[in-house]
């Protein structure tokens, strides 16, 4: 699952970059990261601390997808695996890299949901922040 989660973030960007006017091309910045370099996160001895880009998350019942890549900041400390970012506050973990990445899209989906369907009156402070952010960010994917 993961690997097709990394496919399909650079499938999404492909896309996208086909929709752009070619003289703009040559002022976008390259892909900070390549997909055979995302596929070695899967390898059985990770020992590392990296960010790699995703654009859906889902749940068995719902998905949302991003406007723009969301870069997960993947360690593993000890037996535990962390995915995190901090801009979104949603810091995950699980038993492997798979259960980690799995919490985090749950969390942003919980988070997605939440501010959502806060009223803005209810709202202040970094919360406000965040309401914005997952507003601007996210919207629900249809399959």
């Amino acid at each position: 699952m993961i690997q097709n989660e990394i496919e399909q973030s650079y499938e999404i960007r492909r896309e996208r970059m086909c929709a752009l006017p070619p003289e703009y091309m040559g002022n976008l910045p390259q892909e900070s990261t390549a997909p055979e370099e995302d596929q070695a996160f899967l390898s059985p001895r990770l020992s590392f601390l990296s960010k790699v880009p995703l654009w859906k998350f889902s749940t068995t019942d719902m998905a949302v997808i991003s406007s723009k890549p969301i870069r997960v900041k993947l360690s593993k400390q000890e037996d535990i695996y962390y995915a995190e970012n901090e801009a979104l506050d949603v810091y995950a973990h699980g038993d492997s890299l798979f259960e980690a990445i799995e919490d985090f899209c749950e969390q942003v989906i919980y988070f997605y949901r939440h501010y959502k369907n806060l009223k803005p009156d209810r709202v202040t402070g970094e919360a406000r922040e965040l309401k914005k952010r997952y507003k601007d960010l996210f919207k629900e994917y249809m399959a």
